[in-house]
């Protein structure tokens, strides 16, 4: 599955690999599962962990939504909320890249195609 972290065996601090990709000068990131070894679900978490071992908030949000969209060449389409695009929305309890967040609402194709405002509609 995708490495999001690295242990340096010399000093045992944890390296974000995200992060250490930017700072050698990659310009587009994205971070991704490599479901069915680590769910698709867990997308998000991937971010998470991106940004608390050191990138950039928006980068880490930026790597699950518009960097994908630009790395198969739909980057022009898809991957944010600019006039002129297709945009699926998520409405989240807090912060998408705090994995204590859950989806509350989604819209696609402009309709909501989830609904978890009511405590009885949620699955968890």
């Amino acid at each position: 599955g995708p490495r999001a972290l690295h242990q340096d065996p010399t000093t045992g601090e944890i390296l974000g690999l995200v992060e250490r990709y930017r700072q050698a000068g990659v310009k587009h990131l994205s971070v991704n599962t490599d479901s069915p070894v680590v769910a698709q679900h867990e997308l998000s978490l991937q971010a998470a962990l991106a940004v608390r071992y050191g990138l950039p908030w928006e980068l880490g949000l930026a790597a699950v939504t518009l960097e994908p969209a630009i790395a198969i060449g739909l980057g022009d389409r898809l991957g944010s909320l600019t006039p002129g695009k297709e945009a699926d929305v998520v409405m989240w309890t807090a912060d998408p890249l705090d994995p204590r967040s859950h989806v509350l609402v989604t819209v696609s194709g402009g309709r909501i195609a989830l609904d978890q405002r009511e405590p009885e509609a949620r699955r968890w």
